[in-house]
């Protein structure tokens, strides 16, 4: 049994449509912890893969933000209309965020959701504009199996935006993503997810058997905020997950699946969570679990994230 600390990695902005499903892969492969089948382009594959599933959950951990023109005819802002009308029409649930500006229009959302809007358009038959069609071309996979679905037509003008190109306050928290790597308990893992706006990727122990020796042939625990390395508290803790790693085992060797082996595996065993906001849910985040009344290794976790965060973003230190 190893005993590890909790840590967080900030990962940075992917900027080409590549990088955007390069990160789609990694987040994907840390459910399997198989980050080491990783190759130069094994992501398209990976994305393949996932899309005819159905785990779409993944595509989540790829944002794209794409500022539109405005003309005195209204130009995108109707199609913000057509769009929202098509969503209704089906009953489907939009997870598309807009705004509004004197320069220019910004739509974004993450990959799902923007599969979602071909599909609501082909099924209302509402247009896709020309330029922005021809933006999520570039992303390959990710589109591919839906835009022959869909119409486009329209002169507006679109194009991919940059977190760093954005200006305003309110159009980055609305529509700036920004993903964190969790190395934390289960129990903490369990307080994350719970920020539902977020999308996650979190270390299966449906699929994750530790006793091959890909793991070491040993479960690894999170190091406890709360225990003091000589305390008493601290032997029983050791004691408690030796026996849980032991029955696990056990279970194992008498042909038990890990899935159904976990059964045993206590709330302190490590585990890693991938966990994609907007700007705007991770100061609700912050606000919440930096908090005194949080968890000890929530906070602790939190606030290593809120210190990455401030340092990638200084402006972020005034919306906290």
């Amino acid at each position: 049994m190893r005993i590890v600390k909790p840590s967080v990695l900030l990962l940075e902005q992917p900027i080409s449509p590549e990088d955007v499903m390069r990160r789609i892969e990694l987040c994907g492969r840390v459910c399997y912890k198989s980050e080491g089948k990783i190759t130069s382009n094994s992501y398209k594959g990976f994305i393949q893969r996932i899309i005819k599933r159905g785990h779409e959950a993944v595509l989540e951990h790829g944002n794209l933000i794409i500022g539109m023109s405005k003309d005195s005819d209204g130009g995108s802002g109707v199609w913000f209309s057509a769009l929202d009308r098509a969503f209704e029409q089906t009953g489907t649930a939009s997870y598309i965020r807009k705004t509004h500006g004197n320069a220019q229009n910004i739509v974004s959302g993450n990959v799902r959701a923007w599969r979602d809007v071909l599909r609501v358009c082909a099924a209302t038959n509402t247009r896709i504009p020309a330029a922005v069609h021809c933006i999520l071309e570039a992303y390959g996979v990710l589109f591919s199996d839906l835009l022959g679905n869909v119409f486009s037509a329209g002169d507006e003008e679109a194009w991919i935006l940059h977190p760093d190109e954005l200006t305003s306050g309110h159009e980055i928290r609305k529509h700036v993503c920004m993903t964190c790597w969790f190395t934390c308990d289960r129990g903490v893992s369990h307080e994350l997810v719970r920020h539902r706006p977020a999308s996650f990727c979190q270390e299966s122990t449906r699929y994750c058997n530790y006793q091959r020796g890909d793991f070491g042939g040993e479960i690894a625990v999170i190091q406890p905020a709360c225990f003091g390395p000589d305390s008493a508290a601290y032997g029983t803790f050791i004691e408690a997950a030796v026996m849980a790693e032991r029955y696990y085992f056990d279970l194992l060797n008498i042909g038990a699946t890990a899935q159904e082996a976990r059964a045993v595996l206590p709330t302190c065993l490590k585990t890693e969570v991938v966990m994609t906001a907007t700007v705007e849910e991770w100061l609700h985040f912050f606000r919440l679990r930096c908090s005194e009344a949080a968890h000890p290794q929530m906070r602790e976790v939190a606030t290593q994230a809120k210190e990455l965060m401030l340092a990638a973003m200084p402006r972020m230190g005034a919306w906290v």
